[in-house]
């Protein structure tokens, strides 16, 4: 994979803990991190999130000396933490300039966030090994508990503010609407800021900030992707159809043209290609196109007496009705892709974006229910597994959440699967995730099975300054 110029190339965290030095190559798509526990897995994620994440001051809640991280671009961040009569302050500098000096209590300020998103890119997801406490968290909170919750914590409007800001930097660097569709909704960004919160009080002041989805988020952004996309075909239907209209008179008075009578056949067959391969959503696709597929039935049972014209009128919505098809082809991808992939996991059960807006407009019960189950019934995320809810909020993340080419960092995630599925699931996570780059810390030989050649095992090894975290490759094959 060709390396962006925003991703890590080297990370180098001395003194950490007060006693490991870690040095760290990464290759620009995927990165596996395998290490017994203890070593420093999850902590070296935290340093990559909450740099990608430009929040500086969160580094002075973890003890270490100096930080350096050098992108694939060449540009080179480096922290230093001191300690002063006055308390804990973190130096941040890019290029060997000194951006700014931050203390816990600050936040950090908006020209070294710029320089930051500059230097690594779009925000990183960050997917932590607690999921099924996050999981917990948003079933036993509805938006308003949220809500109230925020008002009442100093420390929960802080991210939420953060959260805001940092969407206003994502919108100037020109992302587009479906690909940040849901993030930024009220409701989200406080679900967010709570469940950081209380994930901070719980694992460590060091802790990024977390916006693994719940199921019932995921429902819901699956949901308003699908809304969007809907009505951009049929805004398109308008247009393809204000065209025809034009297309067509000018088709009958035309005295001369390019269709001959012979044709006819191939575009009627045409026509019902297009009309079959029609995929929208239940509740969307125009009852016009089955009026349309009548009349083509009633043409080819008493043709026109003039076939040159009927020709010329033909090729129009045979024209008309290709693009059509390319443009909900197009608009639908990315829904389309998500099924494929997380289809390839259920068993018995599949995912099928398709919502009748109708029903959906009475009730949340309706827009979610999602899964097609072996009765021919349909149910909402709840009646999957916990295996099944794992990678469904796994390839969720990868596709929709990641903003730009923001970093996927992953902490464990074989959690509740299958071997056989611990075996695939970072393929299938790399297919979704484009050219992002990804780092995995993990327990399991089995996820590192397919993918050798990305492993980075860490082995703790004695040094004259105390312990150091090095990169041992020939420790691979004793490990699979």
């Amino acid at each position: 994979m060709q390396a962006t110029n925003n991703a890590i190339r080297k990370v180098e965290v001395y003194g950490l803990h007060g006693q490991n030095d870690v040095v760290v190559n990464l290759a620009a798509g995927l990165n596996i991190i395998h290490g017994k526990n203890g070593i420093g897995k999850t902590t070296f994620l935290h340093v990559l999130a909450n740099l990608a994440e430009r929040d500086i001051e969160r580094f002075c809640y973890l003890q270490f000396e100096r930080v350096v991280v050098e992108t694939y671009g060449g540009a080179i961040a480096e922290l230093a933490r001191h300690r002063t009569e006055e308390g804990v302050h973190v130096e941040l500098s890019i290029g060997g300039e000194q951006v700014c000096r931050v203390r816990a209590s600050e936040e950090t300020p908006d020209s070294a966030i710029a320089a930051l998103q500059n230097v690594f890119g779009a925000r990183p997801i960050y997917l932590p090994a607690f999921r099924s406490i996050l999981e917990a968290i948003t079933e036993n909170r509805t938006r308003l508990q949220y809500a109230s919750d925020s008002s009442s914590e100093p420390e929960v409007r802080k991210i939420i503010d953060r959260e805001h800001k940092a969407r206003d930097y994502d919108s100037s660097a020109s992302l587009s609407v479906r690909a940040t569709v849901g993030l930024f909704r009220r409701e989200h960004i406080h679900g967010t800021a709570y469940k950081t919160f209380l994930c901070r009080g719980w694992f460590g002041d060091f802790v990024p900030v977390v916006r693994f989805p719940s199921l019932v988020e995921v429902a819901e952004q699956l949901f308003e992707e699908l809304r969007q996309a809907q009505v951009e075909v049929a805004s398109s239907d308008r247009q393809s159809f204000s065209d025809v209209f034009y297309k067509v008179l000018n088709a009958v008075l035309s005295p001369t043209g390019d269709v001959e009578a012979s044709s006819v056949e191939r575009l009627l067959e045409g026509i019902r290609g297009s009309l079959e391969g029609l995929q929208s959503p239940v509740g969307h696709k125009p009852k016009i196109y089955e009026e349309i597929s009548v009349l083509l039935k009633s043409y080819e049972s008493a043709p026109a007496a003039n076939e040159t014209m009927a020709a010329k009128v033909l090729a129009v919505y045979d024209t008309a009705l290709r693009e059509r098809t390319v443009a909900e082809r197009q608009v639908f991808e990315r829904l389309r892709a998500f099924e494929r992939s997380v289809n390839r996991f259920l068993l018995g059960k599949r995912l099928k974006i398709d919502v009748d807006m109708k029903r959906a407009s009475r009730g949340h019960a309706a827009r979610s229910r999602m899964i097609q189950l072996p009765n021919h019934k349909s149910g909402g995320f709840s009646v999957l597994s916990s295996g099944e809810r794992h990678v469904l909020t796994l390839l969720f993340s990868a596709t929709h959440m990641s903003q730009g080419h923001g970093m996927l960092l992953i902490d464990e995630p074989e959690l509740s699967l299958h071997v056989g599925w611990q075996r695939i699931i970072l393929g299938e996570l790399m297919e979704q995730s484009g050219d992002r780059q990804i780092v995995v810390c993990t327990h399991a030989p089995e996820v590192t099975a397919e993918h050798r050649s990305a492993m980075i095992s860490l082995e703790v090894r004695r040094s004259p300054h105390g312990l150091s975290l090095e990169t041992d490759e020939s420790s691979i094959d004793d490990i699979l």
